[in-house]
C-alpha cells in the first residue's frame, strides 16, 4: 500500500471517529470565516514527473445555513501569467465544489452528507472542524474509474484575511498543493 494511502485512510476514519467524540459547541464557528474571499496563491502539480507551479487567482465564498451550519461554494479559478488570465475552472456544473455542512450533534464537527449519495459527481463525501483559528474540510471523492481523491482545504484566520493550504491525494499520491492568501471581499 502507497504511504500516502495508508496515511489517509487511517486519518479519514479518525475523522468518523472523532465526529462523535467532545469538542467546542457547533454553534461556536467564528463568524470571521465567513465572506467572499478572493485573493491569490501558488498552485503545484505533482502529476508529472517533475512539479509545475503556476499563479492563480483563488475565490470561494462561505455563508452560514441554519442555527449553526455553513455553506461552502468554490468559485472561479484563473491562471496568471505576463501574457494572459485564462479561466481553468467554472463555478458552474460537475466542476463545481459546492457543500452545505450541518453540525454532527454538538461536537464542533459538521458533515456535507447529503452529497455521498453519488461520489462521482466531485461533491464527494466531505467533513469540517475547527482547530484553533483554522477551518479545516476535507473532502472524499471517487471518480468513475475508481480513484479516491481526498481534497484538503485549510483556511486560517490571520489579521488581514486568510491564509489558506490545500492539498488533493489522488490513489494515495499528491497531485496539487495550493497555497495563498485572500482578503474578504465582502461589502
Amino acid at each position: 500500500m502507497k504511504p500516502f494511502a495508508c496515511f489517509f485512510r487511517i486519518a479519514a476514519a479518525s475523522i468518523i471517529l472523532l465526529s462523535s467524540a467532545g469538542a467546542a459547541n457547533a454553534a461556536s464557528i467564528d463568524s470571521r470565516f465567513f465572506g467572499h474571499w478572493v485573493g491569490t496563491g501558488t498552485v503545484t502539480d505533482y502529476v508529472a514527473d517533475t512539479p509545475k507551479a503556476m499563479d492563480r487567482n483563488i475565490e470561494v465564498e462561505i455563508k452560514k445555513v441554519g442555527a449553526n451550519g455553513f455553506e461552502v461554494r468554490n468559485s472561479l479559478m484563473t491562471t496568471m501569467s505576463d501574457k494572459e488570465t485564462r479561466v481553468v475552472a467554472e463555478p458552474t456544473g460537475a466542476t463545481a465544489v459546492h457543500q452545505v455542512f450541518e453540525p454532527i450533534g454538538t461536537t464542533g464537527r459538521w458533515a456535507a452528507q447529503k452529497a455521498c449519495t453519488d461520489l462521482t459527481k466531485r461533491k464527494g463525501c466531505g467533513w469540517a472542524h475547527v482547530v484553533g483559528s483554522t477551518l479545516v474540510v476535507d473532502v472524499l471523492t471517487v471518480d468513475a474509474k475508481g480513484a479516491e481523491t481526498i481534497m484538503s482545504t485549510k483556511r486560517q484566520l490571520t489579521e488581514d484575511g486568510i491564509k489558506v493550504t490545500f492539498r488533493r491525494i489522488t490513489d494515495g499520491d499528491l497531485s496539487r498543493v495550493v497555497e495563498g492568501t485572500m482578503k474578504n471581499a465582502t461589502p
